[in-house]
């Protein structure tokens, strides 16, 4: 098992098969993590990664959320060749294994600090979301001097467009239970629909926008929150302190709303805020030194 570090919490299985198997199409993987309901994931082209001797060498991403690093993750293999089973044996790990294998074995103080960061990121989001915390990813880390003490955000939110008729937004939200997400929920006026609105976003320094739509459910209604959303999926970690400007626009006035911003912007907005929970600050600290250091590791590769 590898992990990659830099983007999302992805562990990659990489797995070999012969030709004749992997091009049957029947190849199948089984993974059970933290003793949940076991996960079937199909081999598919897409995985493949490289031919030579016979055999095909592929590799199987499954994102983790941040509270997972110490979960036993159990997988098998199945290949369905000629209507036969073919099981590979039954595999345990974590990505904690491969986090401290990394810690002992890198001659990369980058990839090192990016580890560190990762795990102590994963300690601190077990203690916020109250799971397993008795195995801490974060456990003895950092013995003195954690890093998240030192933290000092200074990214800024602008308001540009101040109004898109009809419509007002009321909040932002950062969502970690998966990858970072950045979430503006807003309020319609009587007689407006979230279809009179487009919305999309850019990053800074481009003049490309990307669509978002209910189709892809970056815009839609929070049954719980009670409100409609638009939001930036699936933020990698070494582009978190990328800013970006968020649109909606009212197509019949073209009156907008726009506001500049990023990750790190709502951290700001947090640790500032005078009602954030010691354990949320701690985390949202953690993850913007994971952030920093996942952007130093991609400066140096």
């Amino acid at each position: 098992m590898n992990v990659k570090l830099n983007e999302n919490i992805n562990a990659l299985f990489t797995c070999k098969l012969p030709v004749a198997n992997f091009d049957d199409g029947t190849n199948r993987m089984f993974l059970t993590v933290a003793g949940s309901e076991q996960q079937t994931i199909l081999i598919t082209d897409g995985m493949e990664k490289s031919r030579a001797d016979g055999f095909v060498s592929f590799v199987v991403p499954v994102e983790l959320n941040p509270t997972l690093l110490t979960a036993d993750i159990q997988f098998y293999f199945r290949s369905d060749y000629n209507a036969n089973y073919y099981f590979s044996n039954a595999f345990h790990t974590t990505v904690k294994d491969y986090c401290d294998y990394v810690i002992g074995h890198s001659a990369s103080e980058e990839q090192v600090d990016l580890v560190k960061a990762l795990l102590n990121y994963g300690g601190y989001a077990q203690v916020f979301f109250n799971v397993n915390t008795d195995n801490l990813a974060n456990a003895g880390l950092y013995p003195t001097d954690d890093p998240i003490d030192s933290v000092v955000v200074s990214d800024e939110c602008v308001v540009g467009g101040s109004s898109a008729t009809g419509l007002t937004v009321n909040t932002m939200q950062l969502y970690l239970e998966t990858t970072p997400t950045l979430r503006f929920y807003f309020t319609l006026d009587g007689g407006y629909e979230i279809d009179d609105y487009t919305y999309r976003f850019k990053l800074e320094n481009s003049d490309t926008y990307y669509n978002l739509t209910s189709e892809d459910g970056t815009v839609g209604y929070d049954d719980v929150a009670g409100k409609y959303y638009f939001e930036v999926a699936d933020i990698p970690a070494k582009f978190m302190g990328t800013r970006f400007t968020a649109e909606v626009k009212n197509k019949s006035d073209n009156s907008y709303y726009t506001i500049e911003t990023s990750v790190y912007c709502y951290i700001k907005i947090a640790l500032d805020n005078v009602n954030t929970t010691e354990a949320k600050a701690n985390m949202l600290k953690a993850l913007y030194v994971y952030g920093t250091s996942a952007t130093a590791f991609v400066n140096a590769n």
